[in-house]
């Protein structure tokens, strides 16, 4: 939507006048500008790998969705990198499995 009569009220404007604009009006306007990344992180709370795919123009997200077919090694580094940041500091490789996915998988 974007706002085209407003009653100027900072933060709290009330807006009077609106338009709709539809994502796929702002890709075929601004399709060389979309940024498209691929986020591949270990989610700490469910102890997995979370895999998404972000088209943003600028600061504003326009599509969010599971990204289809992940890099195998990168999913297996964020999950050696995300299992080897537990609790486990009692185990002796521990700092050693850390550097190895950094260094060696990253």
């Amino acid at each position: 939507m974007i706002a085209v009569e407003l009653d100027d009220q900072g933060a709290e404007s009330r807006i009077f006048l609106a338009a709709p604009l539809l994502v796929e009006d702002l890709i075929n306007h601004f399709g060389e500008q979309i940024d498209v990344k691929d986020s591949i992180i270990w989610n700490r709370a469910t102890q997995s790998v979370r895999a998404r795919q972000y088209q943003r123009l600028g600061a504003l997200v326009l599509k969010e969705g599971p990204l289809a077919q992940p890099d195998p090694q990168k999913v297996l580094a964020r999950c050696l990198l995300g299992l080897a940041k537990r609790d486990w500091k009692i185990y002796p490789g521990h700092g050693q499995l850390v550097s190895f996915v950094n260094v060696f998988i990253l």
